[in-house]
C-alpha cells in the first residue's frame, strides 16, 4: 500500500505540537502538586515512553533525572515470560516511583513491571 491509498489519515493533524505540549505542562503541574516535596524518581519503560518521559520530567516543578527500563515479553516466543531486558541503574528503594508507559494492551508487562518495583520497596 503506498501513502496515497490513505490521505484521511496521512494528511490531517489531530493533535498539534502547541496542543501536546500544552497538555503535558498541565500534567505536570499536576504531578508536581502530587510529589511536592516527596523523594521521586520518574521510570520510563523503553523504547515507547522515552520521548514522553523526557519531556514530563523537563516540565515538572522538582529536579529529576529520569532512569528507564526496558522490558520484554517477546523474547520467549509463545511463553508470555516478561523478562527485564536493561535494569535501572540507580536504587529506587524508599522513593516514589513515577512509571510512564506508553501503550498498555493486555496489561501482562506493566503487571510484571509493577510486581517487580514494589519488591525493591
Amino acid at each position: 500500500m503506498r501513502a496515497d491509498d490513505f490521505p484521511e489519515v496521512i494528511n490531517k493533524v489531530v493533535f498539534d505540537e502547541e496542543t501536546i505540549s500544552r497538555r503535558v505542562g498541565e500534567l505536570a503541574d499536576t504531578i508536581s502538586q502530587d510529589y511536592s516535596g516527596k523523594d521521586t524518581v520518574v521510570v520510563g519503560i523503553l523504547q515507547g515512553a522515552y520521548a514522553f518521559t523526557r519531556d514530563l520530567s523537563k516540565m515538572l516543578a522538582f529536579p529529576v533525572s529520569p532512569e528507564f527500563i526496558r522490558i520484554s515479553r517477546y523474547q520467549k516466543p509463545f511463553t508470555g515470560e516478561v523478562e527485564i531486558v536493561e535494569d535501572l541503574k540507580q536504587n529506587i528503594t524508599g522513593r516514589h516511583v513515577l512509571l510512564v508507559e506508553d501503550i498498555v494492551d493486555t496489561g501482562l508487562t506493566l503487571n510484571f513491571l509493577v510486581q517487580i518495583l514494589l519488591d525493591r520497596d
